[in-house]
């Protein structure tokens, strides 16, 4: 017995048959991993002084600034010698809690200062003195990868009110604080109603209850 089998047959352009290949090469390529948050760091240090609440020098005379971070007094606001005095006393303590060493470090400034994220003993730091309440978050591009867990070790201070969540240091705002405010940086909580950009600054227009 004979069989026979019916065959479809598309004829395929040139044009077609190349994005077909092209498409087929990109399939095959791994995907790229967006960076991650480190966990450990990659480069050893040794700590020589605190230079601010965010920020210190190692012994061979390299200025680190902690990534993703803000102490008192950095924001705009003023406060009193005592509270920047604690934090840097805070950060002293904890760049002295084991070996230190550095990760994700973004390119030397034109004054050869690094942001870095800041490991001693194992513990992350920035999350350390979140926690506490020492410090609150404050993203720039170095901190990015850790934005997420940066944010979630400053909620975890503000909802247990520790450090100056506690003494209103840091305080969650409302829309009729901020006029008093302006060029600071704060955590405002309301209804936004508009934003936008001009210029490179952005704006946000919050509801305000008529009384």
């Amino acid at each position: 017995m004979a069989l026979s089998a019916a065959v479809a047959v598309t004829a395929v352009a040139p044009g077609d048959a190349a994005a077909a290949a092209a498409r087929k090469r990109a399939a095959s390529r791994p995907a790229v991993q967006p960076p991650q948050c480190p966990t450990l760091g990659s480069r050893p240090v040794v700590f020589a002084k605190t230079l601010s609440g965010t920020s210190f020098a190692t012994q061979d005379g390299l200025e680190i600034r902690l990534a993703g971070v803000m102490a008192p007094g950095e924001s705009g606001e003023t406060v009193t010698p005592s509270v920047s005095d604690a934090a840097r006393d805070a950060l002293a303590n904890a760049l002295r809690a084991g070996p230190l060493t550095l990760a994700a470090m973004g390119t030397p400034d034109r004054y050869g200062r690094v942001t870095a994220q800041a490991f001693a003993g194992g513990s992350w730091v920035q999350g350390t003195l979140l926690t506490s309440g020492v410090l609150r978050t404050s993203p720039d591009g170095v901190s990015l990868p850790c934005a997420r867990q940066l944010l979630e070790a400053e909620d975890r201070a503000r909802l247990a009110q520790s450090g100056h969540w506690r003494d209103g240091v840091f305080a969650l705002r409302t829309p009729e604080q901020l006029r008093s405010r302006v060029g600071t940086f704060q955590i405002v909580e309301g209804e936004v109603t508009t934003a936008s950009t001009n210029k490179g600054r952005a704006y946000t227009v919050y509801w305000r209850k008529s009384h």
